[in-house]
């Protein structure tokens, strides 16, 4: 009955000591799961927060790919305008550079067989700058008065007789004409060109913005 009595009571402190134990780490694990779920609902909340960011940041990667697009078109279309202008514009100091060396060449080289060729030539290249939207009326009527004869019934491909003098007589001086319109092409020419440097170089720059910016958004 002693030995009995000893094993139960030994037996009834480890179920009380145990119990203490289990109650104790219950109230541990309550509250953890009260931390945790705290922990939890922090998380969730930041979760939306950064879905939102996200879809901020796709929105906008999303404008600058469109905007990038938009630009690139219009680079496009200035580049072409570009190098339609300044064909055009070296075609014409081309053109009147020619002019002047023929008219101060003379008889001699407009009577050779290959310089009537040229010739004709270059009365072509001379009509297509009458057109041209820059050119002023009074350089126009130079190279008009230049086109033709001196009765105005031929055109300079076929009057051969033709000399500086006679061209310089005319329309108040063609030549001095032809040296203006060449001073103003090649003026419009370096403009041109440098407006196509500086726009390209503001598209470059552009472009490396939206590019880095698009990166970091994206990472």
């Amino acid at each position: 009955a002693a030995l009995e009595q000893k094993v139960y009571d030994k037996f009834a402190c480890w179920c009380e000591t145990t119990t203490a134990r289990l109650a104790d780490s219950i109230t541990a694990e309550k509250a953890n799961i009260g931390t945790q779920t705290t922990g939890i609902l922090t998380a969730k909340g930041a979760v939306a927060v950064y879905a939102h960011e996200i879809a901020t940041h796709q929105a906008d990667i999303a404008k600058n790919e469109h905007a990038m697009k938009g630009l690139t078109k219009v680079r496009e279309e200035e580049l072409a305008s570009f190098e339609a202008r300044e064909k055009e514009l070296s075609e014409t100091v081309d053109t009147v550079e020619r002019a002047v060396i023929v008219l101060k060449r003379g008889q001699t080289f407009m009577q050779s067989k290959q310089g009537s060729q040229e010739l004709k030539l270059l009365a072509t290249s001379l009509n297509a700058i009458v057109q041209a939207t820059w050119v002023d009326s009074h350089q126009k009527a130079a190279v008009q008065a230049l086109l033709q004869s001196e009765d105005g019934d031929e055109d300079l491909s076929l009057q051969p007789q033709a000399t500086a003098a006679a061209y310089a007589s005319k329309g108040g001086g063609i030549l001095d004409a032809l040296a203006d319109l060449q001073e103003k092409a090649e003026a419009s020419l370096s403009t041109t060109r440098k407006d196509e440097m500086e726009a390209k170089h503001a598209y470059e720059m552009l472009k490396v913005s939206l590019t880095t910016e698009g990166s970091h958004m994206g990472k």
